[in-house]
C-alpha cells in the first residue's frame, strides 16, 4: 500500500461540532478531503479536541477512518497555543491504529520553530525514526528508518512548509515546495503509530504544528499543485497580501547586513509581503533548474504576484570558462518561465566583486559588463521591469568596492546601507505594478 503523508501548521478555520467530513474551503479550492485516498486528517481546531485541564486527550481524525490520536495521561498530552498544537519535548499521542507506509509517500510539515533544535516526529517502535530536524539556522536531517539522511543548509522561515517525497528508490526534500535535496534510498517501509515520538515515547518532538494529513497513495503532480496553490496557500493566508518574492543568492539572503527584502518590506507596507528566497552560494543555473517550485507561491486569488530575480554572479565566479552569453541566456530563461506562469518580473543587473577574492576569476568583470549590457538591451523580452543596480554611482562600479559605507571588507557583499540602496531601487520599479 502506498501512502502519502502531510503535516501542516496552518491558520485556524472554525469547524462546527460533529462535522468530520465537512468541506472546509470554497469550491474552487482543492481541500484534503476532495482528494481520494485520505486515511488520516488531524486538524488543530478546538472543535476537534477533547480537552482535560487544558490538555488534548483525544484529537479527532477527520478522515472516514476515525483514527484518533489519544493520550489520556494529561502530563503527556499535547497542549494548544495560538491555534496550534504544541509539542514541547515531553508530549506524544498514540494513534488508535497504526498506519503502515509503503515505499512511496509524501510528508509535508508546515511548522513553527519553538527551539534551536526542533524534531518533527512520526513515531514507530524502537530506534530514532523521525521525519526531520528544523533549527533556527539549518533545515534538515531526514530519516525513514535509517535510510534517508540529507542535511540541507537553508535558513527556514519561522513558519514554513517542509516536505519529504519518496517513490521507493529515491527521495526529494522540499522547503516551501522548492527542491532542496535529492537522495537515493533503500526500499524499507515506515509505520506511524504515534504523533510526536516513537511508540516507546522516545525522540519527542519540539515544534508547533496545525495539521496532519495522510493519503494512502501517491498524489500526482497536479494534485500536489492544486493542494499547495489552493488549500495550503489559502489557509496560510497567502492570498491576503500582495507577494513580492525575492529570489537570488547571498546578496538577496543578506550576508553582511540587513537584507534588501527586509528593507523592501518596510517600503511596501502592510498590504505586501516581501519574501526572501535567497540562498547563499546559489547560481542562476540552479535557480533556473528549480524555478518551477517558485510557482508554489503564485496565487490567482486576486493578489499581485511579483518576482524579483537577482542572479548570475556566482555562475561566473568559480568557473572562468562560462561565457557571458550563457549566463544571460539562463537569466532570460528563468524570467521568461516565470512570466509565462503569470508573475510580474523585475530583473536586476550584476554588481562588481573583488577579482582577487576566492573563487572570483580575473575575467569576471568583463563578463559582468557584457551580461549587464545584454540585460539592459533585452530585458523587455523576458521581464516587466529592469532594476539597474549596476548603474548606481554608489555601488555599481568596480571602484566602489573599497567604499566601506556600502561594501563589506570581502568587497562582494553589501552593508545594511548598501542593501538599502537595492531595496529603494527595487521599490521604485515595482511600486506601481
Amino acid at each position: 500500500m502506498k501512502i502519502i503523508l502531510f503535516l501542516t501548521i496552518l491558520t485556524q478555520l472554525a469547524l462546527p461540532q460533529n462535522s468530520k467530513l465537512l468541506l472546509l474551503m470554497d469550491d474552487e479550492v482543492t481541500a484534503p478531503n476532495k482528494i481520494d485516498g485520505l486515511v488520516l486528517w488531524l486538524k488543530a481546531d478546538s472543535a476537534n479536541y477533547t480537552l482535560e485541564s487544558g490538555a488534548i486527550t483525544n484529537w479527532d481524525d477527520l478522515s472516514e477512518y476515525d483514527n484518533d490520536a489519544v493520550q489520556l495521561n494529561t502530563s503527556l498530552a499535547f497542549t494548544t497555543a495560538n491555534n496550534m498544537v504544541v509539542l514541547n519535548g515531553s508530549k506524544y499521542a498514540p494513534l488508535e491504529s497504526s498506519i503502515s507506509l509503503s515505499n512511496t509517500y509524501t510528508i509535508i510539515i508546515t511548522y513553527s520553530i519553538t527551539s534551536t533544535s526542533t524534531f518533527v516526529h512520526l513515531g514507530a517502535s524502537g530506534t530514532a525514526n523521525y521525519t526531520g530536524i528544523i533549527t533556527s539556522d539549518i533545515i534538515h536531517n531526514v530519516k525513514s528508518g535509517s535510510t534517508i539522511t540529507a542535511p540541507v543548509g537553508v535558513k527556514p522561515d519561522s513558519i514554513g512548509t517542509y516536505e519529504v517525497w519518496r517513490n521507493g528508490t529515491s527521495a526529494k526534500i522540499y522547503l516551501n515546495n522548492r527542491v532542496l535535496k535529492t537522495s537515493i534510498v533503500t526500499t524499507d517501509a515506515q509505520t506511524i503509530n504515534t504523533i510526536g515520538a516513537t511508540a516507546e515515547g522516545n525522540f519527542k518532538s519540539v515544534v508547533k504544528f496545525k495539521e496532519i494529513i495522510i493519503y494512502n497513495r501517491p498524489l500526482s503532480d497536479n494534485e500536489r499543485t492544486n493542494l499547495y496553490n489552493g488549500y495550503i496557500s489559502k489557509t496560510l493566508g497567502r492570498t491576503t497580501k500582495h507577494l513580492v518574492l525575492c529570489d537570488g543568492n547571498s546578496l538577496t539572503y543578506g550576508i553582511g547586513g540587513t537584507a534588501y527584502p527586509t528593507q523592501l518590506q518596510s517600503l511596501l507596507g502592510n498590504n505586501y509581503r516581501a519574501l526572501n528566497n535567497g540562498t547563499s552560494g546559489t547560481t542562476i543555473s540552479t535557480m533556473k533548474a528549480d524555478s518551477l517550485s517558485i510557482d508554489f507561491y503564485y496565487s490567482n486569488m486576486g493578489r499581485k504576484n511579483i518576482l524579483v530575480c537577482w542572479g548570475g554572479t556566482n555562475d561566473m565566479s568559480p568557473d572562468s570558462l562560462i561565457t557571458a552569453d550563457s549566463v544571460f541566456s539562463m537569466i532570460k530563461t528563468y524570467c521568461s518561465k516565470r512570466k509565462s506562469k503569470g508573475w510580474k518580473v523585475a530583473v536586476l543587473t550584476i554588481l562588481p566583486r573583488q577579482s582577487t577574492a576566492p573563487n572570483t576569476p580575473t575575467n569576471f568583470e568583463s563578463r559582468r559588463i557584457t551580461v549587464n549590457d545584454s540585460i539592459r538591451t533585452n530585458y523587455s523580452d523576458f521581464a516587466d521591469g529592469l532594476v539597474d543596480v549596476a548603474l548606481d554611482d554608489r555601488i555599481g562600479d568596480i571602484a566602489d568596492l573599497t567604499n566601506t559605507t556600502y561594501y563589506n571588507s570581502d568587497k562582494t557583499h553589501l552593508t545594511t546601507a548598501g542593501y538599502e540602496i537595492i531595496a529603494s531601487l527595487v521599490y521604485s520599479v515595482i511600486k506601481d505594478w
